[in-house]
């Protein structure tokens, strides 16, 4: 979390971060992404975000990888299209996955405040 903080807070720094170079390049006027009560929030939420993201990602590919080829296989054998396919048989196994990864991700954004 502290690298995660003094990465972004370089990157958004007013005089010498990456993100208020680009905009001014684009016409905008100085901007401030931490020290902007407007823009704060929005910002922290993005920056957890961009945090939690990977984590998340390589959980759901491990959920993935679980569900058995056999399900697919009988899928493909019964005609069954890439959207029924994910309708009836990806969502439905993945939801213990998915509820692991909101649950988890509620309970991170919300130590964050």
């Amino acid at each position: 979390m502290t690298a995660m903080g003094i990465l972004w807070s370089l990157l958004l720094d007013p005089v010498l971060g990456m993100y208020p170079y680009f905009l001014k390049l684009l016409g905008f006027s100085n901007v401030a992404f931490l020290k902007d009560p407007a823009l704060a929030m929005p910002t922290i939420v993005l920056m957890t975000t961009w945090k939690n993201f990977g984590l998340s990602m390589t959980i759901l590919v491990a959920g993935l990888q679980g569900i058995p080829e056999v399900y697919y296989e009988a899928a493909a054998i019964d005609g069954v299209n890439h959207w029924e396919q994910f309708r009836h048989i990806i969502l439905p196994l993945l939801i213990p996955t998915l509820s692991f990864c909101i649950v988890t991700n509620t309970i991170g954004s919300l130590q964050v405040f």
